[in-house]
């Protein structure tokens, strides 16, 4: 895959950074990576949620669509890991573009802990502010019955009333997200982006859902219906049937994150009971 070559942040001093709210976390840029940042308007970002099927999709996008690698996510907040993939490296938290597409991918594939939510959000949507991106979407999943029920979307009201709001056409590409009781939550850093999207106003975002039965198995088939979505909304045709023929290569290998992202959570509860988390 284009960009894989060498998929490593650059040397450089981690600190001080930018922005005084974001010191522990901030997007670098890998090269002169300038005309392809201009090009991106919309940015989705994939994470390792329920039934990894952020991470799935995103990275599925993101070799079917021949990006490469623009950047990365540094924080010293990130698991200390290096995953490969068919023995490549790649760093954990990488961003792709490519000149001319006005899509960007945001491919995460390690775990965090709750602490690292907050500064991996605003480090992003720092850098989406000053490329200009307008528009960011976040894959992740939701708590179902069966893969087979639909996949879904959810946005704050205030955004339907902008002029750049993309929620029509977002409609006539999946349906509203509606359940019995008309509430429920997205956690995790996928809630954390969301939220600060919220606050700052800047960059129309929503987030997408896909069903996931059991939230610490990896589904290919869930994650298929975020791509189908990507198809759709962005007028792509990025193929769903490859990933189905390899989901349980893809299981396989992704059936470590989840089990380090257990981990990871008993850490967090630990620190929170014996009063050192913070």
């Amino acid at each position: 895959m284009a960009g894989n070559s060498n998929p490593n942040p650059p040397h450089e001093d981690f600190f001080p950074f930018d922005s005084p709210n974001l010191a522990y976390a901030k997007c670098v840029p890998k090269g002169n990576n300038q005309k392809v940042f201009d090009d991106i308007k919309t940015f989705v970002a994939g994470f390792p949620g329920p039934g990894l099927v952020g991470s799935i999709a995103s990275r599925h996008l993101a070799y079917e669509l021949d990006l490469e690698v623009i950047g990365f996510i540094r924080s010293p907040l990130i698991a200390p890991q290096a995953t490969f993939f068919d023995g490549l490296l790649a760093y954990p938290y990488r961003m792709y573009g490519k000149k001319g597409f006005d899509l960007g991918i945001l491919v995460s594939e390690s775990p965090l802990s709750e602490r690292a939510h907050f500064y991996i959000a605003n480090a992003l949507l720092d850098w989406l502010e000053k490329i200009k991106a307008e528009e960011l979407i976040v894959l992740d999943g939701y708590s179902a019955s069966s893969d087979n029920q639909e996949a879904f979307f959810i946005a704050e009201p205030e955004i339907r009333d902008r002029n750049k709001s993309p929620i029509e056409k977002v409609k006539l590409a999946i349906p509203e997200y509606k359940n019995q009781l008309g509430t429920g939550y997205v956690g995790g850093i996928a809630g954390a982006l969301l939220n600060e999207g919220i606050v700052r106003r800047s960059i129309v975002s929503f987030a997408v859902l896909a069903p996931v039965v059991n939230p610490r198995i990896p589904s290919p088939k869930s994650a298929s219906k975020l791509i189908e979505f990507v198809n759709s909304y962005k007028s792509v045709d990025v193929d769903i049937e490859s990933l189905l023929d390899h989901s349980k290569r893809i299981e396989k290998n992704l059936d470590e994150f989840a089990r380090k992202q257990e981990k990871i959570d008993i850490m967090d509860k630990t620190r929170k009971d014996i009063g050192l988390y913070y």
